[in-house]
């Protein structure tokens, strides 16, 4: 018996090894030694379809997501057209959470695949596709004529180290390195369907397979930048990634660099302590959005602005390189959210962003809202979604050229935020003496970050109490220096160095609101930097390109050392709150 697994993949990620298919493979040749398994991915339809016929395939399995799904479809139709007998078995994401798209004739396996697939070449080695055996095959969804029958589910796999080891020999040699090292998610985002498709809580390899595998994947990694960990969240549980640390130091095995996903509100010293001993050099966050108000919806209160800053400034202070996930147009995001994502992408020491539109995909939040004002998406609107031609929701004041342009507008300030970052990054530190309510200050700390300045803002609250402190430190990306400390250029010349300007808001004037701070133009204004020197700052208006620094006589000046700051930058309250 032969089976072909299929998977789309684009030019760019045409050497991503998607892992699902190797751990299926595996089960099977596992049992069945005599079967001959092959991967065959690609984004040419004409292409994958000439390759699967050349395998002279038995079964075809394809893994789909909802984004591909009609393009793998219609591939299946023409696949079954010139073999006719083939049979063709659906798995992953799109069918399990909307088994009802399984193509008349096929069958589809719900959830995990390891143990329902290998079952089901078993039944269809003996049997062929009988409606009467796969009905006794727990995760199945199948047709016996026209009429569709869903068998009962299969429990999820309690011991993960239950399962073989994924089978690398299916794909390319140049494949990047990547390992599966848990299954599940404990958090439930609005835009997001893991728990969904893998249940409720989160199983985990032992720290022992882990630490095996990674040993087995060093050949893979000689090539290539680091191993990549496809976990939803790999830097989560603590205690796992220290017994990990253990077992790979104990066995005196060099690993090589690694990368994986993580949440800001984890990231410890304890974390990245734990992180280095396993040589990590990278973690990606879902920042999703600068706005604390989308990010309640988007996270249900579990990330601020706050901490997602300060999760890439203490990666930065810890050797590792923080990259993000951005998401734009979900449910209810207005212009000034946008405003504040573009603020918190610029002020942020981050190596790469990615930029995503809110797209409501099956088993999430953001489908089920999407099916209760405009129905469900179409197989086609899956495809322009892919093709960045459909924007479900766009913010009011915006129009669909406007959100396309702010998602340009991230990467580039990405861009030039990372190219400053390289030589000099500039800064405007603004202190902010509290006078207010707790609901009055955040109030104001949310005006000020909810302009694009096109620099990074980083603001100073004097004078807060302890009460407060720990709301305003989560919540905000802002320097919250001890009660006591009321003498702003004091602390700024312990903490500060040259090329990080200074504006003290009463300087100012009372007859400046904080509010409107932004909006005003300002053409110079007194500036402390380091040694007491003046500079000027040159703002010409909001939404203007940051122009730069000027000396005395008007001239740039090179801030050479500036990249100091973020490994200088201690927050007195940071190992408190």
């Amino acid at each position: 018996m032969r089976i072909a697994f299929v998977s789309r993949l684009e030019a760019h990620d045409r050497l991503r090894a998607p892992l699902g298919v190797a751990y299926v493979s595996a089960a099977v040749r596992q049992r069945f030694p005599d079967v001959c398994t092959a991967w065959i991915g690609g984004d040419d339809a004409d292409h994958l379809f000439r390759r699967v016929l050349a395998v002279e395939p038995d079964i075809v399995g394809f893994s789909s997501l909802s984004l591909d799904y009609g393009f793998l479809r219609a591939l299946g139709e023409r696949l079954r057209a010139a073999r006719p007998g083939i049979v063709e078995i659906w798995g992953g994401y799109h069918v399990t959470m909307t088994p009802e798209d399984v193509p008349v004739g096929a069958i589809g396996v719900i959830g995990e695949g390891e143990f329902t697939f290998t079952e089901l070449v078993a039944t269809l080695r003996r049997y062929g596709p009988s409606p009467d055996r796969l009905s006794d095959i727990p995760g199945l969804v199948f047709y016996d004529g026209d009429r569709p029958i869903r068998t009962p589910p299969r429990p999820a796999v309690a011991d993960l180290d239950e399962l073989p080891m994924p089978d690398w020999d299916i794909f390319p040699p140049e494949s990047r390195p990547a390992i599966i090292s848990s299954r599940g998610c404990l958090f439930k985002c609005g835009f997001c369907s893991s728990t969904n498709f893998w249940g409720p809580g989160l199983r985990r390899h032992s720290p022992a397979r882990v630490a095996n595998e990674l040993t087995r994947l060093r050949h893979r990694a000689d090539g290539a930048a680091f191993i990549l960990f496809y976990d939803d969240t790999f830097a989560e549980q603590i205690g796992w990634l220290e017994a990990l640390a253990e077992l790979v130091e104990a066995s005196g095995v060099d690993l090589p660099p690694l990368w994986g996903h993580a949440r800001a509100a984890l990231i410890t010293a304890r974390m990245l302590t734990v992180l280095r001993r396993l040589n990590v050099v990278g973690l990606t966050f879902g920042f999703e959005s600068g706005s604390n108000r989308v990010l309640r919806r988007l996270k249900s209160g579990a990330a601020t602005m706050g901490l997602n800053f300060r999760a890439a400034l203490r990666c930065r202070q810890w050797g590792i390189d923080p990259h993000a996930h951005m998401i734009v147009g979900s449910p209810g995001e207005t212009v000034t959210d946008v405003a504040r994502s573009l603020n918190l992408i610029y002020m942020t020491p981050l190596g790469n962003i990615s930029v995503n539109t809110a797209l409501p995909l099956p088993g999430t939040e953001f489908m089920r809202h999407y099916e209760a004002t405009k129905g469900k998406p179409s197989t086609a609107d899956f495809g322009r979604m892919r093709a960045e031609a459909f924007v479900p929701w766009i913010a009011s004041g915006m129009t669909e050229g406007d959100f396309v342009r702010s998602k340009v507008r991230m990467l580039e300030q990405r861009r030039e935020a990372s190219r400053l970052l390289g030589l000099q990054r500039f800064h405007v530190l603004i202190g902010v003496a509290w006078q207010g309510q707790v609901a009055e200050t955040e109030a104001m700390l949310a005006a000020l970050y909810a302009n694009d300045t096109g620099m990074a803002l980083h603001v100073v609250v004097f004078g807060v109490p302890r009460t407060m402190a720990k709301a305003l430190y989560r919540a905000f990306p802002v320097v919250v220096p001890p009660e006591s400390e009321r003498d702003p250029p004091a602390w700024l010349q312990q903490r500060i160095i040259p090329g990080i300007a200074w504006a003290w808001l009463p300087d100012l004037g009372a007859a400046t609101p904080l509010p409107d701070l932004l909006q005003v133009r300002l053409v110079g204004f007194q500036t402390y930097v380091g040694d007491w020197m003046t500079w000027r700052l040159r703002l010409e208006a909001v939404n203007d390109a940051f122009v730069g620094w000027g000396g005395r006589d008007g001239t740039d000046r090179d801030i050479s050392g500036t990249n100091r700051y973020w490994s200088n930058l201690q927050e007195p309250h940071d190992s408190d709150l």
